[in-house]
């Protein structure tokens, strides 16, 4: 998720979700299943805000690092 205030934003949707926060390559929460919504400041996607970008892990190591743009957000498969 992109903002020009990321460490306030992923502040204040930890407080609504009651997850912790932590720091993972920047300001994440920690989702109970595992997964992290990453806050990016803004500047790293030309001032484009909200969601960005999704990773979503690969079940089969040849596809890691593929990626397509779907409205806007970027889909990519991670390890």
């Amino acid at each position: 998720v992109a903002d020009g205030a990321p460490l306030a934003l992923a502040r204040r949707w930890s407080e609504v979700l009651a997850v912790p926060l932590t720091d993972h390559d920047g300001p994440c929460l920690a989702l109970a299943d595992g997964g992290l919504v990453r806050f990016v400041d803004d500047d790293e996607t030309s001032g484009r805000t909200g969601i960005v970008g999704i990773d979503l892990r690969a079940t089969d190591s040849a596809s890691v690092g593929a990626s397509c743009v779907i409205a806007g957000v970027t889909f990519r498969l991670v390890d």
